[in-house]
């Protein structure tokens, strides 16, 4: 012990008699050292200082995520190139070749105190015959074509909620105004809101759930819904910006009386792919009710589909049967005919009790949509649906899936029918053939 402190003492005193007596060389160590730490706190303060400046001058200033869909163009085909003028039959989406698919989202931050992960989608196939009730906004109450649904959501997820305030742009095409039942432009348009929807609990397990078909027999989904926020709406470039949002999940553009038991639209549109049906009969009386359904054809009262045909086949696939997107629209004034309210409506065929299994399932589903509008099924053959209230203004049902097979190589057909009673007493009676043909 004593030997190892007397050496400790003799380091020392070197080292000590070093900086007595060699003074110059000592101030100039201890100064070099003072500017070499000096220099390197500047710098780093100075480092952090333009990473602060450079996040909020240029990423602040500008929107975080924005979805976009690149810009595809469809490539010249054979015959096109080979000839001056060709007619193309049974192809899907002639005339209306792939662009930009999905209009943008955008997020913009106001502040942000913790930064985190931020993921963002949006759904594109709702204006489609391929729409399924997944690709509309969630909840028991918006299916394919409801009235005053936009016919898509977006989802947005980040880690932690309520540490940042941001602005949500979210644009729309003309084609999803037209599905809502909404004219662009239109006062209808400049009301829409964006809204953050709420899931619900199916009533048996209080499972969380977005749609009844979540629940199986656990259901129905109780307690779904959408809260409204400060929505800013551009008619001329189709976008509605939510602002303030402090929260992310999923959003949905609606018309608020959507949200408040039922969007009435004030005419029946053309366009986005539907065709308008009338179904014969007397014209002063065939307004009262009108088939809507997804297809190009334009002979009206033959409705034709090609197997797999993605313009109006819902599966889009070869498999046998076309999928049609069929739903039913009252009260719609047309020349020569003024509606009035309605009461009931027949389904005269299919119905649930007679014909195949498709035909059997189409009915289930036509008169699925048709109770969505407040009606109870009864009659004779579970084929009568009355309105608790009588219909008032244009009202659609969502689309349901009607299928309709082919017949080996030969087309496969169908026949609906249908009866409308309005409130004074007048009966509108409609007919739609709807034919499958054989893949090609």
């Amino acid at each position: 012990g004593n030997e190892s402190t007397a050496a400790m003492n003799l380091q020392f005193s070197i080292a000590w008699t070093h900086v007595r007596t060699r003074v110059r060389q000592t101030l100039v160590g201890t100064l070099g050292v003072s500017i070499g730490v000096g220099f390197t706190i500047m710098m780093a303060g100075l480092m952090q200082g333009s990473q602060t400046d450079f996040l909020q001058q240029l990423v602040d200033a500008m929107p975080h995520v924005t979805v976009t869909d690149d810009t595809r163009t469809m490539a010249t085909q054979p015959a096109e190139r080979v000839y001056g003028a060709v007619a193309l039959s049974n192809a899907p989406n002639v005339g209306r070749r792939a662009g930009i698919k999905t209009p943008d989202v955008v997020v913009a931050f106001s502040s942000n105190l913790v930064a985190t992960r931020l993921t963002a989608g949006r759904s594109t196939l709702g204006t489609s015959a391929l729409a399924s009730d997944r690709d509309v906004p969630p909840g028991p109450a918006s299916a394919v074509g409801s009235p005053g649904f936009l016919p898509f959501f977006v989802t947005l997820q980040r880690e932690i909620p309520g540490t940042f305030s941001a602005d949500v742009t979210i644009a729309y095409t003309t084609d999803e105004l037209i599905v809502a039942g909404i004219a662009p432009g239109s006062a209808d348009e400049s009301a829409l809101v964006v809204a953050r929807f709420t899931p619900g609990t199916c009533t048996v397990g209080a499972a969380s759930c977005s749609e009844n078909a979540d629940c199986g027999a656990n259901g129905p989904c109780a307690g779904t819904g959408y809260v409204q926020l400060p929505t800013t709406v551009n008619t001329s470039g189709h976008t509605a910006t939510a602002t303030g949002v402090t929260s992310f999940s999923t959003f949905a553009v609606v018309h608020p009386d959507a949200l408040a038991g039922g969007y009435e639209p004030p005419a029946l549109l053309a366009g986005a792919g539907r065709v308008r049906v009338l179904g014969g009969g007397s014209a002063t009386r065939d307004c009262r009710a009108q088939w809507v359904l997804i297809n190009t054809t334009t002979d009206v009262g033959n409705q034709v589909c090609q197997d797999g045909d993605v313009s109006c086949d819902g599966d889009a696939v070869p498999d046998g049967a076309c999928t049609f997107k069929l739903g039913v629209c009252f009260n719609a004034d047309s020349p020569g005919c003024t509606a009035d309210t309605t009461v009931s409506y027949e389904l005269n065929r299919p119905t649930t009790s007679h014909g195949d299994a498709l035909a059997r399932s189409a009915a289930s589903a036509l008169l699925g949509a048709l109770q969505g509008l407040g009606g109870t099924v009864g009659g004779t053959h579970q084929n009568v649906v009355t309105f608790t209230s009588p219909l008032m203004g244009i009202r659609c049902t969502s689309l349901a899936d009607v299928r309709v097979a082919t017949r080996g190589v030969r087309s496969g057909r169908s026949t609906i029918r249908g009866s409308a009673r309005s409130g004074d007493g007048v009966l509108d009676s409609d007919r739609l053939r709807l034919r499958c043909d054989p893949a090609s």
